[in-house]
């Protein structure tokens, strides 16, 4: 890992010198894009979930959804609060929640590592918004990608469990003792933390912006697919899933738009969403340092999910596809569309059960 590094910082370091205009660009344009973007909207958010995590909602949560917790993945019920925050709020809510937690106590680190391979995951609106609907035109395979990413996400959980909480871990997982916080300057600790954990983030999304505009500059990807040209998929598919390894965004758009199958361009979104790619890798393991899992188990935690998810996708396709030629663009009460009311249920529980967790425990302070 150390020799990946090293390479890393030399190839950047002689793009940099080589190329110095358009990677400037790049950095201005991911700074934009972490200002105006990001720090707005993920600011307030991790703001208000420190608040109630500072105030014991992780407990209540825990308390409620045990039942759910220990048969399924092993872990007590306190577990399920970086889980669902992770499925509802996207990259890198589930590793910071579940990071907050180990340093305070109230997890093991056996129930730490195991979270953080199944727990961190793409939020909603990015699978269902900016992938389905505005790369794909469709928001019914949005909904395809969301279900087989949460699906994933479980079954990872549950083929992990093993390997994770031996007959020792769970012996001393009974016994760990959460550390209540003091409820003084709760609120300007949860600001501070928010901040340095925007600050990170920002980071490696500018890091990584440069990294990837210098791959392009350089055609390293270009090369990697006419090196692959013996696969039966096109160049720019080769691309999108090495831009994506890199930045799953960008290649989520890149897949989007060639000529390949629908259904292999479908599942290689799924996994490049799910894997989350190094700019996501680098964030979640930034925001969750003190977790003593290493980066190589890391990142074959991710490639199972990506696969398992990507696999989910090309089952449930011809559902999902049906669904999709359905489906209207502007709503009208005389036509089809993909979705009846019940289709957004698992999402609608989630959130009603979310937020009445919040107004239960302000109701009790």
């Amino acid at each position: 890992m150390p020799l990946l590094f090293t390479g890393l910082s030399v190839f950047l370091l002689l793009s940099l010198l080589r190329f110095p205009a358009p990677l400037l660009e790049a950095s201005m344009d991911s700074v934009v894009l972490w200002f105006n973007t990001v720090l707005p909207s993920l600011f307030p958010f991790l703001v208000a979930v420190g608040i109630l995590l500072r105030l014991g909602a992780a407990q209540k949560m825990g308390r409620l959804l045990q039942c759910c917790m220990q048969p399924l993945f092993g872990c007590r019920g306190v577990c399920a609060f970086p889980w669902v925050l992770g499925l509802l709020s996207g990259y890198p809510m589930g590793a910071k929640m579940t990071a907050i937690l180990y340093e305070n106590g109230e997890i093991s680190k056996a129930e730490a590592c195991h979270l953080l391979s199944f727990a961190n995951n793409p939020g909603p609106l990015f699978v269902i918004g900016t992938v389905g609907t505005a790369f794909f035109q469709s928001p019914a395979l949005g909904y395809g990608m969301l279900a087989a990413v949460w699906l994933s996400s479980v079954v990872t959980g549950i083929l992990l469990r093993p390997i994770f909480h031996s007959a020792q871990d769970r012996s001393a997982t009974a016994l760990a003792k959460p550390i209540v916080s003091e409820k003084k300057d709760i609120l300007s600790r949860s600001i501070a933390d928010a901040m340095e954990t925007c600050t990170q983030i920002g980071g490696y999304i500018i890091l990584f912006g440069v990294v990837t505009e210098a791959f392009s500059l350089w055609q390293i990807t270009e090369l990697a697919a006419r090196l692959l040209g013996f696969l039966p998929i096109s160049a720019k598919y080769v691309q999108g899933v090495i831009g994506g390894i890199l930045e799953m965004t960008n290649g989520s758009y890149l897949l989007s738009q060639t000529e390949d199958p629908l259904l292999l361009r479908l599942c290689g979104a799924t996994f490049l969403v799910t894997f989350g790619g190094c700019s996501i890798l680098g964030q979640s393991r930034s925001v969750s340092a003190c977790v003593p899992l290493r980066l190589n188990a890391c990142i074959l935690t991710k490639l199972l999910q990506g696969s398992l998810a990507a696999g989910f996708m090309a089952l449930s396709f011809p559902f999902w596809a049906e669904k999709a030629k359905k489906a209207v663009t502007v709503f009208s009460m005389n036509t089809e569309t993909a979705f009846s009311s019940f289709s957004i249920l698992p999402i609608s529980i989630a959130l009603l059960l979310f937020a009445l967790l919040g107004l239960l425990f302000a109701a009790k302070q």
